[in-house]
């Protein structure tokens, strides 16, 4: 059975695409109003969306990051369309330790 997102109105793979590509606002939103029915990866890939958008706020001044989370967060979009999952090198990792 497919998940269904924000009061059953949008599967998975359209709303963590749109929220890869949207950056975290969307994230904070699912985040907020499907507190309960999210799983483990779920919470770890919408922290992941989050991280990515304060690391590329923090650090835009290096060009480097926000190019590396740009290139990524567009890999994982149209991963997410596709019904898979990307987790970004390092985000993921960080979003791992943080949501146990």
């Amino acid at each position: 059975m497919e998940k269904k997102y924000l009061n059953g109105n949008l599967s998975r793979n359209i709303t963590f695409g749109l929220c890869w590509l949207l950056s975290w606002i969307p994230a904070l939103i699912v985040w907020i109003v499907d507190k309960d029915n999210l799983d483990l990866e779920d919470k770890r890939e919408l922290a992941s969306i989050i991280i990515c958008a304060i690391a590329s706020t923090v650090l835009s001044l290096t060009f480097i990051v926000p190019l590396y989370v740009g290139i990524c967060g567009l890999i994982a979009a149209i991963m997410a369309f596709m019904g898979k999952t990307f987790q970004i090198p390092g985000v993921y990792h960080i979003a791992a330790a943080i949501i146990k």
